[in-house]
């Protein structure tokens, strides 16, 4: 296939980070500089394009993932906005799965901070290049070197600087350009234009020459083409120096760093300009495997506006007028506004009514969409997040894609009795959209149960019942949703007989369970020979014991690290049936992991604080009064850096504790660390 002009001038990026690190005021000045606004709007005031839900404009953090695209040197650049916080990571990660890069931000003063190295491994997860841009370095205690420091130290890889600051703190005004030994000053507070000069401020000539020197080593050791002339003392040009760089960055074997302050307007111009040098087009992005349901066969899609059409669905969401926007990515064929698509997992056709064009809460109509595209759609019916839209006579679907179980929940009612049902459908409404958010009926009490990421998230989605939904509720008190695994590792085999009409129906299952490492979730193997032992067969007792792994053991809650293995499946084939099989997988796993002596698991959280000294007494006594481990106490930025770890359940109320303590002086962040078992009389 000849390399259509269109798709390689598209580029599909996400910006990330950790919170408070300017993703969103960087993304805003994107909008602005590239023509897309004509006004910037701040964090702050409540005014962003991509932050446009009422809770993210009064509290001033990214909720939701937005999307939009810009226009820059005759390139169209999709942008995903994704959330900081903890507690929303499903967004980026549904995010991550339809890109091909991403900036990662990082505080100028902060550096790597825990929720930043978090996303980069996220994006480790998806092999998707990256470009670094330390922002804030107007900020007092701003330093380019340390957060550079701290990037080779904390994440690996090879860190490569591509600009250096001209100036510090308040003084900061432009940045080095290392490749082509220029600088570049931005004196327009408004940041539209800036200066160019060639060369390098005297003062900085040493440390310039010293980063450059780096840079070209670097870029020589991975072309033999450029290593043979500059071991000949050849001086390299920047032209040959940037291809080098591009094929490392497209390789995932460098990761680019710039600089700047997107709130001062400095930095953002070069941050797009290297967007297009060394991203990826759609053509050059990371592999994308699908399977044709049909055939069975396995390929890496490539992007044809001539090939079958492959369109998958990474976020659905209900629009101001109630209606569901799916948010999708074209990886294959063309897609007409109006036409019929064959949803993969239904099994069923779908029709869109509108094709858009998105633009964070704006919506531009278009008839058409080409392979590249990230695209807005009303109309789908069938739509979930993860989801395959493809053709019915040539049907490829990607990888299905799987989400963190919840880990808090709480109990939740109407105020009003006349409202059950109106919360009932405003709760299912809002799980479709959140793969994360969850709902269950709790067997004793008969309690409505929602279940989220963490309190902020649950907040959120009260909040949302309340403003978007008009359903006024009561809420108790948080609550861990807690994990069961075995101990010990069982064999059962069981028959299962059934009556179906005038037909029997009978399915012997033989299984062994046993425990998995921590982390591994669930593992299936079967060693039954396939001329015996349809395939078909085998998947559906695999997924039939996944969907089981919801329900628990004994006390409700989800399995996690166990492993399964598939022994032995005897049936007649005149007394067999999906249902029967399903069935009899399902008992026969039951039977096993009650045999298996089960455990309790709890979520253990990775709390990282910084404090200053005078605190610091009171901080680690209130973490040792939570059941909590100290694991280290330094010093970062002239305050006490704590890192330590604690139950989940002893989290609750924690910002609250930690501000009265502190006098609002000390900041913090929650991070999942691992599970590991719990006294079932402590879990109160």
């Amino acid at each position: 296939m000849a390399r259509s002009p269109s798709i390689q001038r598209i580029r599909n990026i996400g910006i990330i980070a950790h919170v408070d690190a300017g993703k969103t005021t960087t993304t805003e000045r994107i909008l602005y500089y590239t023509g897309k606004i004509h006004k910037i709007g701040e964090v702050d005031d409540g005014t962003t394009v991509t932050d446009w839900m009422e809770q993210e404009r009064e509290r001033g953090i990214t909720i939701t993932s937005a999307a939009t695209t810009v226009t820059w040197n005759n390139h169209t650049i999709n942008i995903i906005d994704t959330p900081a916080h903890i507690d929303f990571t499903v967004e980026v990660e549904r995010s991550l799965r339809v890109l091909d890069g991403v900036i990662v931000v990082f505080c100028g003063v902060g550096g790597v901070e825990p929720q930043s190295e978090k996303v980069w491994r996220q994006a480790d997860t998806y092999h998707l290049p990256r470009i670094a841009y330390v922002n804030k370095l107007d900020r007092i205690g701003a330093s380019f070197e340390n957060v550079v420091a701290m990037m080779r130290e904390r994440l690996g890889g090879d860190i490569l600087p591509l600009q250096y600051p001209v100036g510090e703190e308040a003084g900061f005004e432009g940045v080095v350009d290392l490749l082509e030994n220029r600088t570049l000053r931005w004196l327009d507070p408004s940041g539209e234009t800036y200066t160019t000069h060639p060369g390098v401020p005297d003062e900085l000539r040493p440390v310039v020459a010293r980063y450059q020197e780096a840079l070209v080593e670097k870029l020589a050791e991975c072309d033999d083409a450029l290593l043979t002339k500059y071991m000949d003392g050849v001086e390299l040009g920047a032209a040959e120096l940037r291809s080098t760089l591009r094929r490392m960055v497209l390789a995932g074997r460098i990761y680019p760093v710039l600089c700047g302050s997107s709130l001062k307007n400095k930095g953002v111009q070069p941050l797009l300009d290297a967007v297009v040098d060394y991203f990826p087009s759609p053509e050059e992005a990371p592999l994308t495997p699908a399977e044709n349901l049909k055939t069975g066969q396995h390929k890496i899609l490539v992007p044809d506006p001539d090939g079958p059409l492959v369109l998958y669905v990474f976020k659905v969401m209900y629009d101001q007028e109630n209606r569901l926007m799916s948010y999708a990515r074209l990886y294959s064929g063309t897609l007409r506004k109006g036409a019929a698509i064959y949803n993969t997992e239904r099994g069923c056709f779908d029709r869109m009514d509108r094709l858009l064009r998105l633009s964070g809460n704006k919506k531009e109509p278009i008839d058409l969409a080409t392979p590249g595209d990230i695209v807005g759609i009303i109309g789908l019916k069938t739509s979930v997040t993860g989801v395959t839209f493809s053709e019915k006579t040539d049907p490829w679907r990607l990888p299905l894609f799987t989400f963190t179980e919840p880990i808090v929940s709480m109990a939740i009612e109407p105020k009003s009795v006349q409202d059950q049902d109106r919360l009932v459908n405003a709760l299912e409404l809002l799980v479709i959209e959140d793969p994360s958010f969850l709902t269950r009926i709790d067997r004793e009490t008969g309690q409505t149960i929602i279940l989220g990421m963490g309190e902020l998230h649950l907040e959120i989605i009260v909040d949302r019942l309340s403003r978007q939904f008009r359903v006024e509720v009561r809420v108790g008190k948080p609550q861990v949703s807690f994990r069961e695994s075995i101990s010990t590792e069982v064999s059962v085999r069981h028959t299962v007989n059934r009556q179906e009409g005038n037909k029997s129906l009978a399915m012997t299952v033989e299984l062994r369970v046993y425990p998995a490492e921590r982390g591994n979730g669930y593992l299936f193997s079967c060693d039954l020979p396939a001329e015996h032992v349809p395939r078909r067969y085998v998947e559906l007792v695999r997924d039939s014991l996944r969907d089981a792994l919801i329900t628990g053991i004994s006390l409700g809650y989800p399995i996690v690290d166990i492993g399964v293995d598939l022994l032995a499946l005897e049936y007649r084939e005149s007394e067999v049936n999906d249902m029967i099989v399903r069935i009899a997988a399902i008992e026969t796993f039951t039977q096993a992991t009650l045999q298996a002596f089960p455990i309790l698991l709890e979520p253990i959280m990775s709390l990282d604080i910084m404090v200053p000294k005078e605190y610091l007494g009171g901080v680690v006594e209130d973490i040792n009064a939570r059941r909590g481990t100290i694991n280290n106490i330094g010093v970062k930025q002239d305050l006490q850096h704590v890192k330590a770890c604690l139950p989940l359940r002893r989290t609750f109320g924690y910002s609250t504790d930690l501000r009265s303590l502190t006098q609002g002086r000390a900041t913090y962040t929650l991070l999942l660390s691992h599970y590991r078992e719990t006294e079932r009389e402590s879990t109160t």
